[in-house]
This record gives C-alpha cells, structure tokens and sequence, in this order.
C-alpha cells in the first residue's frame, strides 16, 4: 500500500476510534440516514453559498462603483468599473436563476 494511503487510513481509523472513545455513535446526527433529512441539510448549504455569493457579488459592485467614481475622465478605468458592475449583476442574476431552479425541482418534481 502507498505511504500517502497508509496516512489516511491512520487518520481515519484515528478520528473513528476517537468518536467511539467520547461516545459519538454517528457524528452525522440521523437526519442523513433519511431522503428528506438529507434534501434538508443540501438546503441549506445551497442557502449558505447563495448568500455568500450574494455578499461577494454586493462587494463586487462596490468596488466597481469606487472604480468608476473615481476614473478621473480616463476611458479604461470607467470601462473597468462598468464591467465589474455588469458582471456581478450577471452573477447575482445567475445565483438566483439556480437557486430557484433547485427549489422548482426539490418542490414540485420530487415532493419535499
């Protein structure tokens, strides 16, 4: 067995054996080992990650906004501000376009 396999299945064995030591039968908790428990937890990482890229997208039009104020009349910095803005309002319309992609096909095609 390679040495990089061996470390992990070390490591592994080490985390599970540290669980059964403190008690922990399934640090997962039980809502994994349901459909609807399992939809649930996605939810909310896919919640998590619209309104990260949300914050990122808000900051990116900022920025774009300060680049485009302060161009001083020069050609490729008021490109460069306009384009960060286009951009992250593509991106934010992109993010809810999926988002609610996800929610259609959760909702009304697999019934959670």
């Amino acid at each position: 067995m390679k040495p990089t396999i061996k470390k992990f299945f070390n490591k592994v064995t080490t985390v599970g054996l540290a669980f059964q030591w403190f008690g922990i039968n399934n640090p997962w908790s039980s809502s994994f080992t349901t459909f609807n428990g399992t939809v649930s937890k996605a939810q909310t990482v896919i919640n998590l990650a619209a309104g990260a890229s949300g914050l990122v997208a808000v900051g990116i039009i900022i920025a774009g906004g300060y680049t485009f104020i302060t161009a001083s009349g020069n050609p490729e910095s008021i490109d460069k501000g306009s384009k960060m803005v286009m951009y992250a309002v593509a991106g934010l319309i992109v993010v809810f376009i999926s988002r609610a992609l996800i929610i259609f096909v959760l909702s009304d095609i697999l019934g959670v």
